[in-house]
């Protein structure tokens, strides 16, 4: 499994639902369409919500304790059902949030693409940088603000080392 996530440098991922950076980061949102194209991107509901629609050429498998059902989503009551999907997909599987299943799913993620926004932002949902204990930073590449991205950002892939 491989968490795909962006984070402020206080390792920030949420606000009020949303990102805290809004949706001045065009790059990282293609990067984000780039890398789980054709995969299943497993999710909460409330980042599910915050989404507000499927998007193209994925499989969507949402993490609800409702009995509500989601049009275009599969839906499963708990973190081993969706393990257990998981482990059956022939396609690769991208958690994308929110921060509780991030923290209840890293044991089984081997790798990460971190899109760190390099700027401090106001936030009521964190990644936890102790997870990052037994990954490896592999490769980081930067870029600065430009017309499309309001802040300077890197890319960065991590690897389990464990």
């Amino acid at each position: 499994m491989v968490l795909v996530l962006a984070v402020g440098l206080e390792y920030e991922i949420g606000i009020n639902n949303n990102m805290p950076w809004g949706s001045s980061q065009n790059s990282d949102l293609e990067h984000f369409r780039k890398v789980t194209d054709g995969g299943v991107i497993l999710m909460g509901r409330k980042t599910f919500e915050s989404i507000g629609r499927t998007l193209p050429n994925r499989c969507h498998m949402v993490v609800t304790q409702s009995n509500q059902s989601i049009d275009g989503c599969m839906t499963v009551a708990s973190d081993e059902v969706a393990m257990k999907i998981c482990n059956l997909q022939k396609s690769p599987v991208y958690l994308i949030g929110g921060q509780r299943l991030v923290e209840s799913m890293i044991g089984h993620v081997t790798e990460i693409r971190l899109t760190v926004i390099e700027s401090n932002f106001k936030a009521d949902r964190f990644f936890n940088k102790d997870l990052l204990i037994n990954f490896k930073k592999i490769s980081s590449e930067s870029f600065p603000s430009n017309e499309k991205n309001k802040y300077p950002y890197r890319f960065e892939t991590w690897r389990l080392t464990v």
